[in-house]
């Protein structure tokens, strides 16, 4: 439901924590990452087995879009080297592009459902082939990739061994880069 309708989805979500003052322990990964992200102190029954920490873990916020997105890629790599011995192709060369952005673009980017890898393969096409623009006001440098069938936009500028992001957003309008006369 958090995907096709968010508002509804804060509603059952808060209606839920609002039944009970005990803390809540959840068969289902996502309602104890829903749960604990409302401030709702929540388990998962494999934490029961699995954590070292119960009360940290019960208090402890769920993971954002990207790093569920990260956990799970982790995890497959290491069950198809430990359990199949098998191996996955290398990471790709963004993957090491360092970013920075406030909490506000983070939260930005949880809504927009923009991954942190998204971002980066956006930035390392600009550095690549030099498609960007610069704002004048600003300074700040906009890029656009266009990876699958969503175009990807992010506001950006180097700062240290990476780079600082300070806006993002995705479509999938097509653009006419090539103008025939």
């Amino acid at each position: 439901m958090w995907l096709s309708n968010r508002e509804i989805s804060n509603k059952v979500i808060d209606k839920r924590i609002s039944e009970s003052k005990n803390d809540y322990l959840t068969y289902c990964a996502m309602c104890r990452d829903f749960f604990a992200n409302h401030g709702k102190p929540s388990l998962h029954l494999l934490d029961l087995i699995f954590a070292q920490d119960v009360s940290a873990r019960a208090a402890r916020r769920g993971p954002g879009y990207s790093d569920r997105h990260e956990n799970r890629a982790r995890l497959k790599r290491k069950l198809m080297k430990e359990l199949w011995s098998e191996t996955m192709p290398e990471e790709k060369n963004y993957a090491s592009i360092q970013l920075t952005f406030s909490d506000e673009v983070e939260k930005q980017l949880e809504d927009r459902l923009i991954l942190v890898e998204d971002i980066q393969q956006v930035i390392e096409y600009a550095q690549k082939t030099g498609k960007r623009f610069k704002q004048p006001q600003s300074g700040h440098l906009l890029a656009h990739y266009k990876p699958t069938r969503v175009t990807y936009w992010v506001e950006y500028l180097p700062k240290g061994e990476g780079y600082e992001v300070f806006k993002a957003y995705s479509h999938r309008m097509e653009l006419g880069e090539e103008t025939k006369a």
